[in-house]
């Protein structure tokens, strides 16, 4: 009924925003609020994470229940979500790799005193990866009325960050490592995410694990990348300068941009299969 579907609705939506809020949970109870207050720029940016997540779900989650209800068959869904995810996280790790080597000059200069939480808002940074991505993922089960199997990844996902956080925060006592154990539950939700959206699509887990090899592929090359790219500038300028970021930015796009451009035309070709398709 539509009573249980909304109920389930915002049951996930409740459980989506606590998912993104692991990392402060549990920054609070083992730092306390002291160490807490430098993760400013890093809380806002995950409290940013459900709304960014949000923009091209929204935008795609009138095609998936077009394409979905024209047949009623998982399979008919393969074509949009292979193209969008292929296409989507290369785009959004080129757009978060150039927003991570911004972020020690922007807070050097807007906010010098926060400058002791940059590595955790960075680590933070890399979170919104997953979350955009299962958001796509995610709209598989709702275009198929299987909210229960998006209930449960959040859960297992929110679990997984709770948890490595705690483990985290028990080896290094920094607000940086709590960032981490809550980004590995937002990957552990997509990672799952993928592969169960494909069972229930009606294909073979190796197609599911093809696709989540070559979508976390470009976060991996991004990741190498910025941390190439702080090496290097490190030996001849300090972290807030920005020169240093006006160099690693240039030498990061010069490696994306062209990947990027092959990833647009890759999700333009999967938008003209799906309008074929339905």
């Amino acid at each position: 009924s539509l009573l249980s579907v909304g109920v389930l609705a915002l049951a996930t939506n409740l459980l989506s925003i606590f998912s993104t809020s692991v990392d402060r949970t549990v920054m609070l109870s083992r730092l306390g609020t002291g160490p807490t207050g430098y993760y400013y720029l890093g809380a806002n940016i995950v409290a940013l994470l459900p709304v960014v997540a949000g923009l091209p779900t929204n935008v795609l989650t009138p095609r998936f229940f077009e394409v979905y209800g024209a047949t009623s068959r998982g399979d008919s869904l393969v074509v949009l979500v292979d193209r969008t995810v292929r296409a989507g996280s290369v785009v959004l790790a080129a757009v978060l790799g150039v927003g991570v080597l911004m972020i020690a000059p922007a807070v050097a200069l807007l906010w010098p005193g926060l400058t002791e939480g940059v590595e955790a808002a960075r680590i933070a940074a890399l979170g919104t990866f997953p979350v955009v991505l299962f958001g796509l993922v995610s709209k598989v089960f709702y275009a198929m009325n299987r909210l229960v199997v998006c209930l449960v990844l959040l859960g297992l996902g929110a679990g997984a960050g709770l948890l490595c956080a705690h483990l985290a925060v028990t080896a290094s006592p920094t607000i940086a490592a709590a960032a981490a154990g809550s980004v590995v539950g937002l990957f552990t939700t997509y990672v799952l995410g993928l592969l169960v959206a494909y069972q229930a699509m009606a294909q073979r887990w190796k197609l599911g694990f093809a696709l989540l090899v070559e979508s976390l592929a470009p976060a991996v090359i991004a990741v190498a990348l910025v941390l190439l790219c702080d090496r290097v500038g490190g030996r001849f300028w300090p972290a807030a300068s920005l020169v240093r970021a006006s160099f690693a930015e240039l030498v990061f796009c010069a490696c994306f941009g062209p990947w990027v451009l092959r990833a647009m035309r890759r999700l333009q070709i999967g938008r003209a299969s799906c309008r074929e398709r339905v």
